[in-house]
């Protein structure tokens, strides 16, 4: 899914949005940085290897996602 799909907004929608700047301190990013990387991922199961989706997200996809919020993503832009 592109980003330029959430530029438009949803046929039946009856109000009229508005721009924001959403603010986070820099704490509250410390916080969650600390919280993300003593989060604890399950153990490999067979439901958590399927890539249909059928289950949700992997568990390897989660991995990979934990590792990049951690070591790539800034977070202070957001």
């Amino acid at each position: 899914m592109s980003r330029k799909s959430f530029a438009r907004v949803p046929d039946g929608v009856e109000q009229t949005p508005t721009p924001f700047v959403l603010r986070v301190n820099d704490d509250s990013l410390r916080e969650f940085h600390q919280l993300l990387a003593l989060s604890k991922i399950g153990p490999p199961t067979w439901e958590a290897s399927q890539t249909d989706r059928r289950f949700g997200i992997t568990r390897e996809w989660l991995v990979n996602a934990k590792s990049v919020w951690l070591n790539q993503f800034n977070w202070a832009p957001i």
